[in-house]
């Protein structure tokens, strides 16, 4: 086979292993997908992933696998097991041990695991600080009592190819949700916000809280735009007492003013 030939597939393995990680990381973070990807720790993720399939594919060509495939199938079967299941080839222990009361897998797979966990939860960092920002700012004003039949309704309505079994859990988180006396109305309606940004995007949420207006929203007289009480504004200020006026007749002294019966 030919350099040109090589370059080939190893570009196309590596182009699959990147492809599962872009997968993995859309299907976790459905709210804000693009920004999980471009993240630093996103991109690590699918670095990750590709250079996983690219070293797959070498074990490949150097053990001469060809995985039961003969003739033109060989070339196919080796860059869909590298390309696709590199992941899986890696992930897998040489050997288990018993400590305490777990078994760890002794291998590739423990470092590997190690390192794409730490890159996921570098991501659901970022996300998580995005998401304080957005979805409080956006829920700020809303009343939950008014908020929690409606607001979810019109989400969901909004999409028109949600997950059946998506919608069930989000159902059942609600409910949960209900149930949950100990949280204030306003860390109910911000977690109300926040589950429905994960499964419909902030941008839906938004839109779905501007179609519903002032019946969502709190009282403007016991909540400021930002979700806070109103400031005291105090007691409106007296007006500055007058000086009294001398009586008639006495003399004006640069103290005292002239009465006005008295005349220049």
């Amino acid at each position: 086979m030919s350099t040109a030939g090589y370059v080939a597939q190893y570009l196309a393995v590596v182009l699959m292993g990147a492809g599962t990680g872009l997968g993995e990381l859309v299907s976790r973070y459905k709210d804000r997908p693009t920004a999980a990807i471009k993240s630093k720790p996103g991109l690590v993720y699918l670095f990750i992933n590709a250079a996983a399939s690219a070293t797959a594919l070498g074990l490949v060509f150097t053990f001469g696998w060809k995985f039961g495939a003969s003739g033109d199938a060989v070339i196919p079967t080796r860059l869909l097991i590298a390309g696709f299941g590199a992941m899986a080839l890696f992930r897998s222990a040489l050997f288990t041990v018993r400590i305490g009361n777990s078994d760890v897998g002794v291998g590739p797979s423990t470092f590997l695991s190690l390192v794409l966990a730490s890159c996921d939860r570098g991501v659901d960092r970022l996300q998580a600080e995005q998401r304080a920002k957005t979805t409080g700012d956006l829920m700020a004003n809303v009343d939950y009592e008014k908020a929690k039949d409606g607001l979810p309704e019109v989400s969901l309505a909004l999409m028109q190819n949600l997950d059946p079994a998506d919608q069930t859990a989000l159902s059942v988180q609600l409910q949960k949700l209900e149930g949950r006396d100990d949280l204030s109305n306003h860390a109910k309606s911000v977690t109300l916000g926040l589950a429905l940004a994960t499964m419909v995007g902030s941008n839906v949420l938004r839109k779905a809280k501007e179609s519903l207006g002032s019946e969502i929203l709190r009282d403007s007289s016991t909540v400021t735009a930002d979700g806070q009480p109103p400031k005291d504004v105090g007691a409106p200020a007296l007006e500055p007492e007058l000086s009294p006026l001398p009586a008639v007749g006495t003399p004006a002294t640069p103290q005292t003013p002239s009465h006005p019966m008295n005349g220049p």
